[in-house]
């Protein structure tokens, strides 16, 4: 048995690529003994019974590309969450205590200016790559954070503006970029750092947060002005100066889709190699040579057409189911959650305990995805994710209209969880795989459309007739629309390279079947 299985490849192996195959047969003929020939066909045989030949020539060296280039999450997550922690010192050493429209204006213009920025990413990234896009947007990074530390209110308020079009870019351009490097084999391990990085960027905000000054119990701070705000509100720039520079020094090519659609497959193939080994260079340039344009050439009403419609909605739904999961219900709800009712109030420490408990639980979660994304698929992930969320927020708004607290707030912690692992990373995913640079950035732009409206929409909400605990039912019936088109319309992407995706999910002849 283990002669033949030696000798033959199965048939698994051999309806891989050639390449594939030679891999195998020259690993296989190199071993010394028929011991260590025996030990290398287990080494190398899957739970499926096929074999899996490693394509690319570092998995670390692909992580370490992609982290670098979600050194721009960071910042998106980092820049959403700065001023919760910090702006009650800022208004009072600028005066501004009382005055509720400054703080208003300083949080809003900021998702604002992301819904124009990820419209824009679309052009930067197919006009000046993806790489060319994150020196930009890094150089607007610094020139936004800048402003943010006059003690002004309208350069303040300046700062938010450019800092929120470079969180839209990057929320757009980053999934594209980690799509493109990462093999299919450890894509949807690798694209999970976009949301890892946001919740890391988040986390970090709750920590520099004990850095500022708290108030006395007479409601006053310290005599003295800290300065800790501004290394704070700085902070980007020393993230931006470090991205900045692996780019310019270490990761100098381009991706080897944009190198291929914009400049030809021969300038392509230096990437490309950097990538893969050498059996695979030229199997991965004939996919790249054979996977059309994928939008980049398209404009943004060709993202409309028939061969594009398909995918373009695909990504838009799940960007809009991931907004409408109420996930930004709960958590601007969860400090009032947290903190008890009147008559059950709680500590501030427990509540802070229950607030920082949440952001790690967020952080802690994107682990939890990227261990099991490559081999669940992003499809189950979403289905199983989804069915506990809706579980959750029927349970949130139970115990919620009951007034028993702490079993709320345990449904706080829970639905975060669920959402983190499923329907927080999985559709930042799938985005970045199944859509061009422009159809990312219209799905990229929806998102935060709906972010705007939720988030806008929720002291109204609360106000009203419906309540908080409504909205967390409305929230619970669209996870089920959700669930439904998850079912019939979402294709599995595990393990394909964007060109199979790109067929997939397009109207060309497909020699691919859906797994």
């Amino acid at each position: 048995f283990f002669f033949l299985m030696i000798r033959r490849p199965p048939r698994s192996t051999q309806s891989r690529s050639s390449a594939a195959s030679d891999v195998y047969k020259r690993q296989v003929s190199t071993q010394s003994t028929w011991g260590h020939q025996i030990f290398f066909v287990f080494k190398m045989a899957s739970k499926e019974g096929s074999f899996e030949i490693q394509s690319h020539r570092s998995t670390a060296a692909i992580y370490l590309m992609a982290f670098c280039a979600a050194l721009g999450s960071f910042c998106f997550g980092y820049f959403i969450g700065v001023l919760n922690t910090s702006w009650t010192y800022i208004a009072y050493i600028n005066n501004w205590v009382g005055k509720t429209s400054y703080e208003s204006l300083a949080s809003g213009l900021l998702p604002v200016g992301a819904a124009i920025g990820a419209l824009l990413s679309g052009k930067l990234t197919d006009e000046y790559g993806r790489r060319g896009t994150f020196l930009i947007t890094d150089i607007l990074t610094i020139a936004g954070v800048i402003p943010t530390l006059v003690p002004n209110i309208t350069w303040l308020l300046v700062g938010r503006v450019i800092t929120g079009l470079t969180v839209g870019i990057n929320s757009a351009a980053v999934p594209l970029y980690i799509s493109e490097i990462a093999p299919g084999a450890i894509r949807g391990t690798v694209a999970t750092f976009h949301q890892m990085l946001i919740c890391f960027g988040l986390l970090t905000t709750a920590i520099f947060g004990f850095g500022i000054p708290k108030p006395g119990p007479d409601g006053r701070f310290p005599a003295e002005e800290n300065h800790f705000w501004r290394v704070m509100l700085g902070f980007p720039i020393v993230i931006c100066l470090i991205r900045s520079f692996f780019l310019l020094i270490r990761y100098k090519h381009e991706t080897p889709s944009f190198l291929a659609r914009k400049r030809g497959i021969e300038v392509a193939r230096m990437a490309v190699s950097e990538l893969y080994r050498d059996e695979f260079i030229n199997d991965e340039l004939g996919m790249l040579a054979s996977g059309g344009d994928g939008g980049d050439n398209a404009s943004f009403l060709d993202q409309f057409n028939d061969r594009n419609r398909g995918p373009l909605m695909v990504g838009i739904l799940l960007m809009i189911f991931q907004q409408i999961s109420g996930i930004n219900a709960v958590m601007f709800f969860s400090n009032k959650i947290f903190k008890g009712s009147a008559d059950q109030p709680v500590s501030e420490t427990t509540a802070t305990l229950y607030t920082t408990m949440t952001m790690l639980l967020n952080f802690g979660a994107c682990f939890i995805t990227s261990a099991i994304i490559d081999k669940a698929g992003r499809k189950i992930i979403l289905l199983v994710g989804g069915v506990f969320v809706t579980f959750f927020l029927a349970l949130l708004a139970l115990f919620n209209h009951r007034g028993e607290a702490d079993l709320a707030r345990y449904c706080v912690l829970a639905y975060v969880l669920a959402f983190a692992i499923s329907w927080g990373p999985v559709p930042w995913v799938m985005v970045g795989e199944v859509l061009s640079g422009k159809g990312g950035s219209i799905a990229t732009l929806v998102n935060w459309l709906f972010c705007i409206m939720v988030v806008q929409s929720l002291p109204y909400v609360e106000e009203s007739e419906i309540g908080i605990n409504g909205a967390f039912i409305f929230y619970m019936i669209c996870m089920v629309v959700a669930l439904l088109y998850t079912q019939l319309y979402v294709k599995e992407t595990k393990g394909l390279s964007k060109e199979q995706i790109n067929r997939i999910f397009s109207n060309l002849p497909k020699d691919l079947k859906e797994p």
